[in-house]
């Protein structure tokens, strides 16, 4: 088990033999890896992150599967799984410059809040390819993929049974292709602005 988190404040790689051989068990309310943003063009692969956080009814008790803060960080055949927040957490409204991280393959799941998230002014020109979040959010208002950055492409990405829908796309625009939502989950794009398509 793993605490506090692993911080990266340089490059790293980090690679794994596979989501069902490499597994991180992260300590409850802590988040998995967060990636500063010095820490530019860092590479996670073939992992599993698993919060030990106990499953209760409260909504949110803190900790984010991987936070990103650096620019370019590639993340790659990844389950993140049953943390008290976000799987994916990509918000620099504090600070950083996550522009132009690449996701593929990546699955959220059962994250207490939204699968993954976009926000701030420098998470934009993300590229997510065939991700799937599934089952996220434990109140109203969280969602598989949560995007108030804008300019992101969403490629082939697969959402089920998350608590407020799919894709809730907010920010300044971006590109989604092909993307399909189990059990008629809602995808709402340009919600407070335009931009979409």
């Amino acid at each position: 088990k793993i605490e506090p988190e692993i911080e990266a404040f340089a490059r790293i790689k980090v690679v794994g033999v596979g989501a069902d051989a490499s597994i991180l068990l992260i300590a409850p309310a802590r988040s998995g890896i967060v990636v500063e943003n010095a820490a530019r063009w860092t590479s996670i692969e073939d992992l599993r992150l698993t919060s030990t956080t106990p499953r209760t009814t409260t909504w949110i008790t803190g900790g984010d599967g991987i936070e990103i803060y650096a620019h370019g960080v590639s993340l790659s055949r990844l389950v993140i799984e049953n943390f008290g927040r976000r799987g994916v957490s990509i918000d620099t409204r504090g600070g950083g410059n996550a522009n132009l991280a690449v996701l593929t393959r990546v699955r959220a799941e059962s994250n207490r809040e939204h699968g993954f998230v976009a926000i701030g002014t420098n998470s934009n020109v993300l590229t997510f390819v065939s991700c799937d979040a599934t089952n996220n959010g434990s109140s109203p208002d969280t969602y598989g993929f949560y995007d108030r950055a804008g300019n992101n492409v969403y490629i082939n990405a697969h959402t089920d049974g998350n608590r407020s829908g799919g894709f809730l796309g907010e920010g300044a625009g971006g590109l989604v292709l092909n993307v399909y939502a189990e059990s008629a989950e809602a995808f709402v794009f340009g919600a407070t602005s335009s931009g979409w398509e």
